[in-house]
C-alpha cells in the first residue's frame, strides 16, 4: 500500500514524513528546513492544522449560536403565552365585575330578594316536627360529615359547628335539601311539592337564576338578607342555605366576611371579591366569591353572592388542556399564584400525570403531608405552595423572566407577572423546562461531536492520501480539463511536459468562465422561478418550495376564513366587452388586494367576482377577527367609490367565520395553494343568505369580536351537512369596533 501513494519523488511513509517535519521544525534554520521538504510534507503541514482549526471553530461558532438563538425563540414564546394568560385571566374577572355590577339594580333581582325575604321570614313559626328533623340531622351525619372526613382526614370537623342554628334554618335545609325530590342534584327542583310563600317564590325565580348561573359558568348564585344575613336563596342549596352569614355556623369563611365588608361599605354599584379558601358547605373544595349590593327604593335590602367556578378559571389559563398549541411544549405549564405562593389555577402536572408529578414533588423534598393532600382532593390549588424564583420575583410588582429552578427541582424558564384584579394579589407565571428548550440543541450537540470526529479521521485519510497522489495526476487533470473546454467528449489523460501550475491556471480560468456563464444562466431562471411562485402563491408558501419542499400542508387553529362577493357585477358588466369588464374586475381585486395588504389579510383565491381571503394564516394574529371586520368595512368604502366613479349599480357582501383551517398545496400535476375546513364551509353557506352591504359573522368569530353591539343575530342558518348555523350580521362600513356590549336580538 505504501508503494502505491508514493508520489515518485520520495519513498517515505506518512509516519517518516510526520517524524522529518518535527525534526526539521526542531533545529535551527526553520525557514530553510522548510524549504527543504518534500511537497507532500508541505502538504500535510498545511492541511490537517487548518482543517482541524477550521472544523473546531465553525463547530464551537454554530454551538453557541444554536444556544442563543434556541433559547431567544423559548423565551419570546413563554413571553407570547404569559401576556396572552394574563390578558384572559384579567379580561374574565373584568367581565365578571362588569356583568355583577348590574344586577345590583337589576328589577327580577330586586323582586327576587323581597319575594325570597318574605318567604324565608314566614318559615319556622312553627317547630318542625321531630322526624322531619330527623331527616336533615341524618343527611349531616351520613352524607356531610363522611365526605368532610374523607376530605380532611387530619382536621376534625364536629356536627355542631355546622349544623343549622335557627328554626328557620332548619325547616328551609329540610324542604330543600333532606326532602329534596332531585338530590343530589338539588338544583333541579324548581316547584317543591311543599306550597307556601317561600316555595312559590322558588318556583318563580329559581330557573332564571339557575339560567344565570350556567350562562356565567358560576358553581352557584346566593341572595343574602342584609339585615339578618340570612343566605335566603341558594342555586345549589348546600349546607351555607338558609344559615347566617352573620352569626350562622359559616359566618367566619370569605364568603361571611365578604358579605359583611359590602354591606359594610354600603356603595352602590360596588363589586367584592374575596379570594380562595377551602369551602367547607363546598366539601372543602378550594371556592372564591364575588358579590355586589341589592337595593330597593335606595335601600339596602340584601347582598347577591356568586361562588365562582375553579373550573373555569383553569380552564382559562391551561386553554381547555391545549399546552403544546399554546406554544408550551410538553413540559410548560401557565398558572396563578396568591398569598403564600399557593396555586390559584391548576398544575399542568395535576391534570396529566398526577402519580408521576407528586412523586417528583415528593423526591424534590415536598412534605408528605402536602402530597397527600393533594392526591386525596385531586387538586393542587391551596395546597401546592409554588416555591420558584419566578413567582418570588412576580409578588415584587414586576414582570420579567428568569432561568431558576421549577417545582420539581428542573432548570426552567419563567415568565413572570402581577396581575391587575382587584381584591386578589395574584401573580401569573408561564414556565417551560429549559431541557425541552435545549433538546435541539442538544442532539445538534452530539450529531456535531460525531461529524467532527469523522471529519477528522477523513481529514487526515484524504490529506496523507492527497499528499501521495497530487502530483502524479496533475499534468492528466490539466491535459483533461482543457480538452473538456474545448467540447473533447474522448478524454484521455496524459503526461505533459508543460509547467503544471501554470496550465492549471489555465485550465481553471477556463472552466470558471464557462461555469459563471452557465451560473448566470441558472441564476437568471432562478429569479424568474422565484418570482413567478410569488405571483401564485403567498410569499411563506413560496419561500417553502423555493426551499424544496414538496409537500405542503398545515392546520392553523386561529384564524378567521373571509368570503366577498361583488353583487351585481355580471349584470352590470353583461353590455361590455370582455376587456372592459376584464379591466374593471382587475381593479376591483387590485384594491381589494391592497386593502387586505394594510389589514394583514391574505388572499387565497378568486373566481369570477367571488374572492375568499384568510387572516391570522401564515402571520399568526390575536385580532385576526377584528381585522377581518375592518377589511370588510373598507372593501364596501372602496366599492362604493368605484361605483359612484364607474356610475354602476354593484355591491359588496362577505361572509366570515373563524376556528381552524387546513392549508396547503392540492395538486401534482396542476397545483395550487388551498384552503379547507368548517370555517371555510361556513362562510360558502353563509354568503348566500346575506344581503347586499352586508356582513355575517358565525357565534365563534363573534365571540373572538366580544360580541359587538354592532352586530344583530340573524335566523339561524340551515346547512345540510353542518346542520344550524347560528349568525349574525350588520351593515359594512358601520363598525364602531367590538365593545363588549352583548348582541342585539334580530326582529324575528
Amino acid at each position: 500500500m505504501p508503494d502505491t501513494m508514493n508520489d515518485g519523488s520520495s519513498g517515505e511513509t506518512p509516519a517518516a514524513a510526520s517524524a522529518q517535519s518535527t525534526a526539521a521544525l526542531s533545529e535551527p534554520g526553520l525557514m530553510s528546513k522548510l524549504r527543504n521538504l518534500t511537497l507532500r510534507s508541505k502538504l500535510l503541514l498545511m492541511l490537517l492544522p487548518a482543517s482541524l482549526l477550521s472544523m473546531g471553530t465553525v463547530a464551537i461558532l454554530a454551538y453557541e449560536t444554536s444556544k442563543q438563538a434556541l433559547t431567544q425563540q423559548a423565551t419570546d414564546q413563554v413571553l407570547s403565552v404569559r401576556a396572552s394568560k394574563k390578558q384572559q385571566i384579567e379580561n374574565y374577572f373584568r367581565t365578571m365585575r362588569d356583568t355583577f355590577g348590574l344586577f345590583g339594580d337589576d328589577v327580577a333581582v330586586v323582586s327576587a330578594m323581597s319575594l325570597f325575604k318574605d318567604g324565608f321570614n314566614q318559615l319556622g313559626r312553627v317547630r318542625l316536627p321531630d322526624d322531619r328533623r330527623r331527616k336533615l340531622e341524618a343527611y349531616y351525619r351520613t352524607a356531610f360529615m363522611p365526605a368532610l372526613a374523607k376530605r380532611s382526614p387530619r382536621d376534625s370537623i364536629l356536627f355542631e359547628s355546622v349544623w343549622p342554628r335557627t328554626d328557620k334554618s332548619i325547616e328551609a335545609q329540610t324542604l330543600f335539601i333532606a326532602e329534596n325530590p332531585a338530590a343530589p342534584e338539588r338544583s333541579r327542583l324548581v316547584d317543591h311539592p311543599t306550597s307556601n310563600p317561600y316555595t312559590l317564590a322558588h318556583f318563580t325565580y329559581h330557573p332564571w337564576f339557575r339560567d344565570v348561573a350556567h350562562r356565567l359558568k358560576l358553581y352557584d348564585l346566593m341572595l343574602v338578607d342584609a339585615d339578618s344575613g340570612a343566605v335566603v336563596y341558594s342555586v345549589m342549596k348546600e349546607p351555607d342555605f338558609a344559615t347566617s352569614l352573620i352569626d350562622g355556623p359559616h359566618a367566619n369563611t370569605n364568603v361571611g366576611r365578604l358579605f359583611r365588608q359590602v354591606v359594610a361599605e354600603n356603595k352602590k354599584g360596588l363589586v367584592r371579591m374575596s379570594d380562595f379558601e377551602n369551602y367547607v358547605p363546598s366539601n372543602l373544595d378550594p371556592s372564591m366569591f364575588i358579590a355586589t349590593p341589592v337595593y330597593s327604593n335606595f335601600k339596602l335590602t340584601g347582598v347577591f353572592v356568586g361562588q365562582l367556578s375553579v373550573d373555569e378559571i383553569s380552564r382559562t389559563m391551561n386553554g381547555d388542556k391545549s399546552w403544546a398549541q399554546d406554544g408550551l411544549g410538553k413540559t410548560g405549564n401557565a398558572f396563578v399564584t396568591g398569598p403564600g405562593n399557593m396555586l390559584r389555577s391548576e398544575h399542568r402536572g395535576i391534570i396529566e400525570q398526577k402519580d408521576e408529578f407528586l412523586a417528583q414533588l415528593k423526591a424534590n423534598g415536598l412534605g408528605e403531608q402536602i402530597v397527600d393532600d393533594i392526591r386525596l382532593t385531586n387538586t393542587g390549588i391551596l395546597r401546592l405552595p409554588m416555591n420558584m424564583e419566578g413567582v418570588r420575583r412576580a409578588m415584587l410588582g414586576s414582570p420579567g423572566t428568569v432561568i431558576a429552578p421549577n417545582n420539581n427541582g428542573q432548570m426552567a424558564l419563567q415568565a413572570y407577572t402581577p396581575l391587575s384584579i382587584p381584591d386578589l394579589n395574584w401573580n401569573l407565571v408561564a414556565q417551560i423546562d429549559q431541557d425541552e428548550i435545549l433538546a435541539p440543541q442538544y442532539r445538534f450537540q452530539r450529531n456535531l461531536m460525531i461529524l467532527a470526529c469523522a471529519l477528522a479521521l477523513a481529514t487526515t485519510l484524504a490529506a496523507m492520501g492527497l499528499a501521495s497522489r497530487f502530483l502524479r495526476p496533475v499534468h492528466q487533470l490539466i491535459d483533461g480539463l482543457s480538452r473538456m473546454r474545448k467540447g473533447a467528449t474522448d478524454v484521455v489523460l496524459k503526461a505533459s511536459s508543460d509547467d503544471e501550475f501554470g496550465k492549471l491556471t489555465d485550465s481553471f480560468n477556463g472552466m470558471y468562465q464557462t461555469i459563471r456563464e452557465k451560473d448566470q444562466v441558472i441564476v437568471e431562471k432562478s429569479k424568474a422561478h422565484e418570482a413567478l411562485l410569488k405571483q401564485l402563491f403567498l410569499p411563506e408558501v413560496a419561500n417553502r418550495l423555493k426551499r424544496g419542499e414538496t409537500q405542503i400542508v398545515d392546520r392553523v387553529p386561529n384564524v378567521t376564513v373571509i368570503y366577498a362577493t361583488i353583487i351585481g357585477f355580471v349584470k352590470e358588466t353583461e353590455s361590455l366587452d370582455a376587456v372592459p369588464s376584464m379591466q374593471l374586475l382587475s381593479e376591483l381585486f387590485d384594491a381589494m388586494d391592497s386593502i387586505a395588504a394594510e389589514h394583514g389579510v391574505e388572499r387565497i383565491k378568486t373566481f369570477g367576482e367571488q374572492y375568499i381571503a384568510v387572516c391570522g394564516l401564515t402571520v399568526p394574529r390575536l385580532d385576526h377577527a377584528q381585522r377581518a371586520v375592518a377589511f370588510c368595512d373598507a372593501l364596501a368604502n372602496e366599492v362604493k367609490r368605484i361605483v359612484i366613479e364607474k356610475g354602476m349599480h354593484f355591491q359588496l357582501r362577505a361572509s366570515l367565520a373563524s376556528g381552524e383551517i387546513n392549508a396547503g398545496i392540492v395538486g401534482n400535476n396542476r397545483y395550487s395553494f388551498d384552503i379547507w375546513g368548517k370555517p371555510l364551509s361556513f362562510v360558502r353557506r353563509l354568503i348566500h343568505d346575506t344581503g347586499g352591504n352586508e356582513v355575517r359573522v358565525t357565534a365563534d368569530t363573534l365571540a373572538l369580536l366580544g360580541g359587538s353591539a354592532d352586530f344583530v343575530e340573524k335566523p339561524v342558518v340551515q346547512a345540510l351537512t353542518l346542520g344550524p348555523i347560528r349568525n349574525y350580521g350588520r351593515q359594512l362600513g358601520t363598525s364602531s369596533g367590538a365593545t363588549g356590549m352583548p348582541v342585539r336580538q334580530a326582529a324575528e
